[in-house]
């Protein structure tokens, strides 16, 4: 996901009412088209997690300002599905 710079006081798009103080979890699957090592990286304002296949593999939580963390996974089968959740 790439949330551009906004001005929060309008709220976060698609909550009424809420500009501050919640969280949003997103949940997908993707499918990995070449064997190999593949890099990660969770830029946020305060707190995010990363999990790939139910395993987690970015912890960028706390209160914090913008800051990134990064990691790399290896998948070894082409044409397989993976599992994506982002807190």
């Amino acid at each position: 996901m790439n949330v551009p710079d906004t001005n929060w006081s309008a709220g976060f798009p698609g909550l009424r009412d809420r500009f501050e103080w919640f969280g949003i979890e997103y949940k997908g699957n993707f499918r990995v088209l070449h064997p190999g090592r593949y890099r990660f990286r969770l830029d946020s304002d305060d707190g995010s997690k990363l999990w790939i296949d139910d395993s987690l593999l970015i912890d960028n939580d706390g209160m914090h300002a913008e800051y990134n963390v990064r990691a790399e996974k290896y998948f070894a089968d082409s044409g397989s599905m993976h599992s994506i959740k982002l807190r």
